[in-house]
């Protein structure tokens, strides 16, 4: 490591008309090189700054934990200020009073973490079951015959979606651990050079010099954090989650897919068993109809729900999606078999 700041780092906090702090300031920042365990440290406790341990990652799963969240979203529903002022009060208080417990987070409970691939994998399950029946009942298909294709539907799709959705997961998450690395090696290597980037960053978001170089500075003290913020604001990229998230994921999407997509068929079916042949004919597909509609609906309903979005809307764009893809399949079917008779 050198014993002072090279020329070239301060052309480098020069460029673009940035003022560089004082040699001793940027020494300081050049001990970083030095000073590696914090970037690897894993246990949470993060960084050593001011005379106490700073906290890595606690602070922020506490700040988003599912009641806090849910009470600040209902503030901001109500547009009541006052609320949203006492939730944030009510925390920051326990904080500067001492009373708050950094060893101990609170597991931020995100419903919304799932629901792309829930959705999606069930939208996908219910449709394109749903759009296969109604083919298969417009060409006249019988009961055995709808049933075999529709189930190897399922759990063939299921399957499907699901390995794509791991497969996707997994790579956005090789990618990011890839550029986290990358960082990481560059701080422990030049943090000055990465300094200097960010300030460039910040003053392209509209902070002054001054601002952007005491962001920078001060930031760059804890290097776990410095190195994830740099991930997401220098390249766009976010950290990387867990491992197992990928197959939480592609799990999620798999049991989805299989629970809704099983609705049109088992509908029929049970239809049949109760009713016979010639109950299944007249009203199976009407009742199969009914089920699958509903479910799509209730799908669109907690998708905006979670999204806080109209509620309504989803359920009734969903609907619409279902029935227009049940009609074209039935409409084919029917023109390959040459009418239902």
């Amino acid at each position: 490591m050198p014993d002072r700041v090279s020329s070239q780092d301060l052309n480098i906090m020069n460029a673009g008309g940035i003022p560089p702090r004082s040699p001793s300031a940027l020494q300081k920042t050049s001990s970083l090189r030095s000073n590696r365990s914090p970037m690897n440290r894993e246990d949470g406790r993060g960084a050593r700054g001011g005379g106490r341990t700073v906290p890595s990652g606690p602070l922020t799963e506490s700040l988003l934990s599912k009641d806090r969240l849910q009470q600040a979203r209902r503030a901001f529903e109500a547009n009541d200020p006052s609320f949203s002022a006492n939730v944030h009060a009510d925390f920051a208080a326990k904080i500067a009073s001492g009373q708050f417990d950094f060893s101990h987070p609170e597991r931020t409970l995100d419903e919304g973490e799932y629901v792309r691939p829930a959705v999606f994998g069930g939208l996908d399950g219910i449709s394109t079951t749903f759009a296969l029946l109604a083919g298969g009942v417009g060409v006249q298909l019988n009961i055995t015959h709808l049933a075999a294709l529709c189930l190897a539907q399922v759990f063939a799709g299921a399957f499907s979606m699901a390995f794509g959705e791991y497969v996707s997961s997994k790579a956005e998450r090789q990618i990011a651990m890839r550029e986290l690395n990358r960082e990481k090696w560059e701080v422990e290597n030049y943090p000055e050079g990465e300094i200097a980037e960010m300030i460039q960053i910040y003053m392209q978001q509209g902070l002054s010099v001054e601002d952007a170089q005491s962001v920078a500075f001060t930031l760059s003290k804890y290097p776990k954090f410095w190195v994830e913020h740099m991930l997401l604001h220098e390249i766009g990229i976010l950290p990387p989650s867990d491992s197992d998230d990928c197959w939480k994921s592609s799990s999620a999407m798999f049991c989805s897919f299989v629970a809704c997509g099983l609705v049109p068929i088992l509908t029929y079916i049970l239809v049949f068993l109760i009713g016979g042949g010639d109950i299944v004919v007249q009203y199976g597909f009407y009742v199969a109809i009914v089920a699958s509609l509903g479910t799509l609906f209730l799908l669109g309903f907690a998708k905006n729900k979670i999204a806080e979005s109209d509620p309504m809307m989803g359920g009734f764009s969903m609907v619409f999606q279902g029935c227009v893809a049940g009609a074209i399949s039935y409409i084919i079917g029917v023109q390959i078999g040459g009418g239902t008779g």
